[in-house]
């Protein structure tokens, strides 16, 4: 009789094994899981360091000087930012008909 008692609880757990998990509350964050392509970038003066924060849809821009870096700004940029380049300023080009 053991042994048939035996075969029930080894049926049952094999059962309740394959029952799905039970779902929790949903989390704030859904997680995409983009890669990151180019998380920093130095901007060609040397004197800022930008970098993506992809949870927070924020690019942080940092001021580097000698002393170390410090936060200067943080823009909200969109739905999971992966990459950032910094480049020289573009000079306007005046409206044509203005000349």
């Amino acid at each position: 009789m053991p042994s048939g008692l035996v075969r029930s609880v080894a049926c049952m757990a094999g059962v309740l094994a394959c029952l799905p998990a039970p779902r929790s509350a949903r989390a704030a964050f859904t997680n995409f899981e983009s890669g990151h392509v180019r998380p920093l970038a130095i901007a060609p003066a040397g004197d800022q360091l930008f970098a993506v924060n992809t949870p927070d849809n924020r690019l942080a821009v940092y001021t580097i000087t000698g002393g170390g870096i410090t936060l200067a700004a943080e823009v909200p940029v969109g739905l999971e930012p992966v990459a950032v380049a910094g480049r020289d300023a573009v000079p306007r080009r005046r409206d044509a008909a203005r000349r």
